[in-house]
């Protein structure tokens, strides 16, 4: 279930995987029946969509399952994919469909969830390429990857913790880090999307 979309993520990630529109078509008819006339009117019309018009809902889906296929199931994939020593095969700006357990580096009470007095959540915020964001990781032991959602989804993801999930996002550079591992990685995850699976 889509959990969390930023619409300015999604919608940078979709123009470079689905292109900046999509047309579509379709051929109607009418026979129009007169004594002693058929006549018969056909037209074709051609409609293009500016994915900027899409809702933002619309466009994960649409993203997601043109990644899924290429779905990065364990952490330990994605270090060997960017392992600094050895041959890059994700750089950054690459769009990553990462699937694992997340987990937030701030400690919530998420309790039951009541949506007509919600809980106000604190979190550290930080900076990454000049926005502000916090820190989340998805891991499947020992190995994780650091996730950063923009700030303003501090109310909506911390729910998910501890859950299985799939986070679509961009590759950021971030100075080396060894993710649970003897390697060293120069990347982390800017989050655009998340499911709970």
């Amino acid at each position: 279930m889509l959990v969390y979309v930023d619409p300015n993520g999604v919608q940078q990630i979709a123009n470079n995987l689905l292109f900046s529109e999509r047309s579509s078509s379709f051929q109607g008819g009418v026979t129009i029946g007169v004594p002693m006339v058929n006549f018969e009117l056909k037209q074709e019309f051609s409609s293009m969509q500016q994915i900027s018009s899409l809702m933002p809902e619309t466009l994960a889906e649409s993203v997601y399952a043109k990644l899924k296929p290429q779905e990065v199931k364990e952490t330990i994939d994605v270090i060997r994919l960017v392992d600094k020593n050895g041959k890059r095969k994700i750089l950054p700006g690459s769009a990553l469909l990462l699937t694992g357990t997340i987990k937030f580096m701030d400690r919530f009470d998420t309790k039951d969830f009541n949506p007509l007095e919600p809980d106000p959540i604190s979190v550290k915020q930080y900076r990454l390429h000049g926005e502000d964001v916090f820190v989340a990781s998805v891991f499947d032991d020992p190995f994780f990857i650091p996730v950063y959602f923009p700030f303003v989804a501090k109310e909506q993801v911390p729910y998910s913790n501890g859950q299985d999930v799939s986070v679509l996002g961009v590759c950021k550079w971030v100075p080396p880090y060894r993710p649970g591992s003897g390697s060293f990685i120069e990347l982390a995850l800017r989050a655009s999307a998340m499911w709970i699976n």
